[in-house]
């Protein structure tokens, strides 16, 4: 059948517009791992969502997996499996960019000229359908395969909103006038998503503490933006061993905390207006961690240069 005398539909616009389904996703959907024997049919295998994991289970895909990652990605979504008529299988981000690939492709089709005659008749339109898919002047059945090489490790991680540990001061900094510019540009940045902040029972403590004021900017974040983390045995053993290596006094054990929970926890930044003893020490606490075997923490106060996503966390 000819079909050169139709124009096929903007591939181009295809893939913007999966690609616009798959950067929702990844920045506000919930993703799922697979365990038990990781088989999606016939619920053999089952799934748990991804957390705080989430990053470090993206920066530790290879190669191969990262142009598979959409695979990776559930929605958390269940339908009774064609293949076996009793398992289920979860979807996967990658079915629901072929599924509205499929929508478009109908809609962009339905815009053509197409004879009334052709149109009236099921199976001749089917035909002309396929054939259009499958033309050479057609790439549809690429945009998989190409939303699939896009979304590499550095793509998604540049999606994801960084996940900043903070410390009291940043509390306390926020109405100083010296910190006030730079306070508010970090701020803005948790209140608009781009950052997520973690927070320890060692805040948490410290915030009962604090001032009506300082309470009131934590009561005033959106509980989106917050990750709760709390103490552990190892967390504290490693802020013991920063003190035992001299990196602070014994009285800075809170800061020491503080950094042992941010390392454990993979941050990509710890960020502090205390200079003394935190900011100005982060040569020495990476000391330790390296001869302890954990990863670099970056260190920084909130006027530093945009924080990125630490690649130290594989």
């Amino acid at each position: 059948m000819e079909t050169k005398k139709y124009k096929t539909p903007d591939t181009d616009a295809l893939f913007v517009a999966a690609k616009k389904i798959c950067d929702e996703f990844i920045v506000n959907g919930q993703w799922y791992e697979w365990y038990d024997d990781g088989c999606p049919y016939d619920n053999s295998g089952k799934t748990r969502p991804l957390t705080i994991a989430k990053r470090d289970y993206i920066t530790g895909l290879d190669v191969h997996e990262q142009l598979c990652l959409l695979d990776y990605l559930y929605t958390g979504r269940s339908r009774a499996s064609y293949v076996s008529g009793c398992g289920i299988f979860h979807e996967t981000l990658k079915m629901k960019v072929e599924e509205e690939i499929d929508n478009f492709a109908n809609g962009e089709i339905i815009k053509l000229n197409i004879p009334a005659n052709i149109k009236e008749n099921s199976k001749e339109y089917l035909e002309l359908f396929d054939d259009i898919l499958e033309s050479d002047d057609c790439e549809w059945l690429d945009v998989i395969g190409k939303i699939q090489q896009h979304y590499t490790k550095d793509t998604v991680l540049a999606l994801l909103p960084k996940r900043v540990y903070v410390d009291m001061s940043v509390f306390y900094g926020a109405p100083a006038k010296e910190f006030s510019q730079d306070s508010k540009i970090f701020w803005d940045a948790v209140r608009n998503g781009g950052i997520v902040l973690i927070v320890s029972d060692v805040l948490d403590a410290e915030l009962r503490r604090a001032p009506a004021y300082v309470q009131g900017l934590f009561d005033l974040l959106p509980e989106s933006q917050i990750e709760q983390v709390v103490s552990t045995d190892v967390s504290d053993k490693l802020a013991a061993e920063y003190i035992a290596q001299n990196v602070v006094g014994e009285s800075s054990l809170d800061d020491c905390k503080h950094i042992a929970l941010a390392t454990i926890t993979r941050a990509d930044a710890l960020v502090s207006w205390n200079f003394k003893h935190i900011v100005n020490r982060r040569d020495g606490y990476n000391d330790v961690n390296n001869a302890l075997g954990y990863p670099k923490i970056k260190i920084q106060s909130p006027n530093q240069k945009e924080i990125q996503h630490d690649e130290t966390s594989n």
